[in-house]
């Protein structure tokens, strides 16, 4: 195939034989000493994102016969939300590049996904997307393809939202013909090295949170897109979704491991303010005790942060199961394993969501004035679920639970139901 970005990394030889949660576990303890420091600075996570190709956990869900760990969905959504309580903008990261792989086998070819799955797990490359732009609504895309006569495309126009696209190395954009021909309208879905000559990843990304997830805009300037990097025929997700084919669940893995990467943030919050409550905050006078430990408001506060957590974990890990036996079916998918699972995931999202908000919120109520200081970051928390939360309103997710649970409606297939 021609897809063949420069720079190639080196998997450790044993990655694969160690438990990847335990490996993010000791990175997520890692990056949490420098968190705070980081999002105040915002900009890039080279460093770390270095870390993370080091440990081999980019290949974490390609199968072993191309090289990968060969992990399951719930042992990849148990892996974002351990890297998501040290740092919500890898937690982000991590999960979209989580996201972004699957497209390879749930829309390309036998031949793609060999190739691309086996130069991941053997480099250790990072994806980046390029699905998203500012237009008028969330669909309106306007980057151009333009057919070639070797049945390749040239790409021209920006997009946003470019999450992990600045240092990548396998870019998944999606692009519309424009042009008089017969695949006018139609959405083309390719994967191309970062490094192709005419792609820009921008430093504009500028939001209260997730501030180091390099989430700006993406040039493309006369972008070649060879005909073997075409994932699927043109409209391949559009058919996929109206017929609720395979390439379908891409909205049910993107939106279950947004809601990880939510719990994810939650735990951390909760962590922390857990140990700034037993080592630093002080007892209120007039409820007459000697520590903040002892409060019983603030021991109330941490039991409902706990259950609300508990619920929500145990919701997304039946989730990961029935994702995975979802998966697992393959090309014998049928509407009603995809309805269920989305209508599943949807209910997760909304509860994540919620418990993430209000825990990263409410923090603040059992560490008192002090805990504001900026050298603590507790409100990187808050700010990091409250920016990605808005990516698709969640009011929708509700309203998808409650049209099957009245109704026996099942979500309409798309980008992100």
């Amino acid at each position: 195939m021609t897809l063949s970005p420069e720079k190639q990394h080196v998997r450790p030889r044993d990655a694969a034989d160690n438990d990847p949660v335990a490996v993010a576990r000791g990175l997520a303890e890692k990056w949490r000493a420098t968190a705070v420091e980081r999002d105040r600075a915002g900009g890039s996570a080279t460093a770390e994102r270095e870390d993370l190709r080091a440990s081999g956990l980019l290949s974490l869900l390609v199968p072993r016969e191309y090289g990968g760990w060969g992990a399951d969905w719930p042992t990849a959504i148990e892996v974002v939300r351990e890297i998501a309580a040290a740092d919500g903008s890898l937690g982000h990261l991590f999960g979209y590049h989580l996201t972004n792989a699957p497209m390879i086998e749930l829309i390309g070819s036998q031949e793609q996904e060999e190739h691309l799955y086996t130069q991941i797990a053997q480099n250790n490359w990072w994806t980046g997307n390029a699905s998203s732009e500012n237009n008028s609504h969330v669909l309106d895309w306007k980057v151009r393809a333009t057919p070639t006569e070797d049945g390749g495309y040239v790409l021209n126009g920006t997009k946003h939202f470019c999450s992990g696209a600045k240092g990548s190395d396998l870019l998944f954009v999606f692009g519309v013909v424009q042009d008089d021909s017969p695949q006018q309208g139609a959405i083309i879905a390719a994967a191309i090295p970062t490094s192709r000559a005419g792609v820009t990843p921008n430093d504009d990304w500028a939001a209260i949170g997730m501030r180091q997830t390099d989430s700006g805009s993406t040039d493309f300037h006369n972008v070649k897109v060879e005909p073997d990097e075409v994932l699927g025929a043109p409209n391949a997700f559009v058919l996929a979704f109206i017929q609720s084919e395979r390439g379908s669940l891409f909205a049910p893995i993107a939106q279950l491991i947004f809601a990880n990467v939510y719990l994810g943030i939650a735990h951390g919050a909760l962590d922390a303010a857990r140990e700034y409550t037993r080592t630093q905050a002080r007892p209120w006078t007039p409820a007459g005790i000697q520590q903040a430990t002892e409060d019983p408001y603030t021991i109330r506060s941490y039991g409902e942060f706990t259950i609300a957590l508990q619920g929500a974990d145990a919701a997304a890990r039946e989730a990961a199961h029935l994702l995975q036996t979802v998966w697992d079916k393959g090309d014998a998918l049928t509407p009603e394993d995809r309805g269920e699972l989305m209508v599943k995931v949807s209910g997760v999202k909304a509860l994540a969501t919620n418990a993430a908000l209000n825990i990263s919120s409410g923090v603040f109520e059992v560490i008192g004035a002090r805990g504001t200081h900026p050298r603590y970051g507790f409100d990187r928390f808050w700010r990091n679920v409250r920016t990605h939360s808005l990516h698709d309103p969640v009011s929708y997710k509700i309203a998808d639970v409650g049209k099957h649970t009245l109704n026996g409606q099942y979500p309409i297939p798309g980008f992100t139901s």
